[in-house]
């Protein structure tokens, strides 16, 4: 009986469960926090680490 519990929930949750596009993630941002991102992607080209300056 839990097994099929379990399953039940696992089933419910995975229909409402929402895939995340980095689109719309992206268009979700402020200016200021797109200028930050756009200049990660510029330092990251480049060639320089990134993850230095977060």
């Amino acid at each position: 009986m839990k097994k099929i519990l379990v399953l039940l929930f696992l089933f419910c949750s995975g229909l409402f469960a929402k895939e995340i596009n980095p689109a719309e993630q992206i268009v979700a941002l402020n200016h200021s926090q797109k200028k930050i991102l756009y200049e990660f992607a510029v330092l990251r080209k480049g060639g320089a680490d990134a993850n230095v300056y977060y």
